[in-house]
């Protein structure tokens, strides 16, 4: 509600997001690799998808949680 603190991104939900995202590139390149296509520049899509995911988790717990609380108060009164 309206009344709370704000919501504040957790370090361990944007390490882990930061992970699963590294993961998930990973397993991609993987896959490519035993297709047998070229993969190019393969560390930094991994590390530009694993700050992706840690980045994406911590504008949802900051901002778009407190601003789905602001719109609920508003419709309430």
């Amino acid at each position: 509600s309206a009344n709370q603190q704000p919501h504040e991104a957790k370090l361990s939900h944007e390490l882990l997001a930061g992970a699963a995202s590294f993961a998930a590139m990973k397993a991609y390149q993987d896959h490519e690799k035993k297709e047998g296509k070229a993969t190019s520049h393969e560390t930094a899509k991994e590390l530009l998808a694993a700050a992706g995911g840690a980045f994406i988790t911590h504008m949802v717990e900051t901002k778009g949680l407190d601003a789905i609380d602001n719109y609920k108060a508003k419709k309430e009164h």
